[in-house]
């Protein structure tokens, strides 16, 4: 479990001395690195075949917006081009920041966990703002709040595993 510490200063340190299952921290940023680094890699071959099959899906497009003259093809054909460039950028990312996480686990090179730990953050924060803004654009609706809040659990909780063990690190602990 979590043990919190209050400091001087007021702010909270969070700090786990093993990851779940009872492993060490180490083996848990290596799984935690893999478990990304495997997701990453599986979104990146996805968004590749997407953009691979571009001319097949703008033909898709073509014929179903000739029954449908309302919409504005171009615009959506342009839009799938775009989303699938930037998902595979996002996922090469997460594929360089998931080795990094598991290169600097393996070595005890506390700097690599760093930029792992700031992404997460960021997607955390990313999400709860995603949430927001469907909500607003959509309505309530439950199944949103449900993911964000285990995401925001698995997510914080795996970025406090990281954490300990960068601390564990640099403290000379580990």
């Amino acid at each position: 479990f979590p043990q919190s510490v209050f400091t001087n200063n007021t702010t909270i340190k969070m700090r786990v001395h093993s990851c779940c299952c009872g492993c060490d921290l180490k083996t848990g940023c290596i799984i935690i690195g893999a478990l990304q680094l495997i997701g990453a890699l599986i979104g990146a071959i996805f968004c590749g075949i997407g953009l691979g099959a571009s001319s097949f899906l703008h033909q898709m497009w073509d014929e179903y917006c000739k029954q449908n003259t309302d919409i504005n093809c171009a615009e959506y054909k342009n839009t799938m081009d775009i989303a699938l460039g930037v998902s595979l950028a996002i996922c090469i990312f997460n594929l360089i920041i998931s080795g990094l996480l598991i290169h600097g686990s393996r070595k005890r090179i506390a700097n690599l966990l760093l930029p792992w730990l700031i992404v997460s953050g960021i997607s955390l924060a990313a999400s709860v703002i995603q949430v927001i803004v469907q909500f607003i654009m959509y309505g309530f609706q439950w199944v949103n709040l449900v993911s964000l809040l285990i995401s925001l659990l698995i997510g914080g909780y795996f970025m406090i595993v990281v954490h300990s063990y960068r601390v564990g690190i640099l403290s000379g602990e580990l």
